[in-house]
């Protein structure tokens, strides 16, 4: 898979968790169970002192180095660990807060899902950004 097009399929696969919390907060929509996207996410969020193969699986599609450049870009770790606890939030049945937790990552997917269709939709833009910074 051209690197390029792993920025779609991040933000391809941001959209659909997105849209799962969308369900949720509109029609009262429980997140499936077995969410496997979710999980890998999450996974994807959690800070690590070093990588390994299984960590990397652990992650799923979101385990390749355009995922976590972009998710590492956007959020520091106390963004990273914000977004875990409103995803979990939300998967908790007794949170009495879990629409508010839901929107909130909406809102920070959003965020997300925009920057890795702009990588997309810009070959090579990301590393032009990186230097600015």
């Amino acid at each position: 898979m051209e690197p390029n097009t792993k920025y779609l399929t991040l933000a391809l696969d941001v959209r659909a968790i997105t849209d799962s919390l969308i369900d949720f907060v509109e029609e009262d929509k429980e997140l499936p169970e077995s969410n496997d996207l979710l999980r890998f996410f999450l996974n994807s969020l959690t800070e690590r002192t070093g990588v390994s193969v299984k960590t990397l699986s652990d992650m799923g599609r979101f385990g390749n180095y355009e995922s976590l450049r972009t998710i590492n870009e956007l959020f520091d770790s106390g963004k990273k660990k914000e977004l875990m606890t409103k995803l979990r939030a939300v998967s908790d049945p007794s949170d009495q807060a879990r629409q508010a937790a839901a929107l909130k990552a909406i809102e920070i997917l959003d965020a997300l899902e925009g920057t890795a269709l702009y990588y997309y939709e810009h070959p090579g833009s990301e590393s032009r950004l990186a230097f600015a910074q």
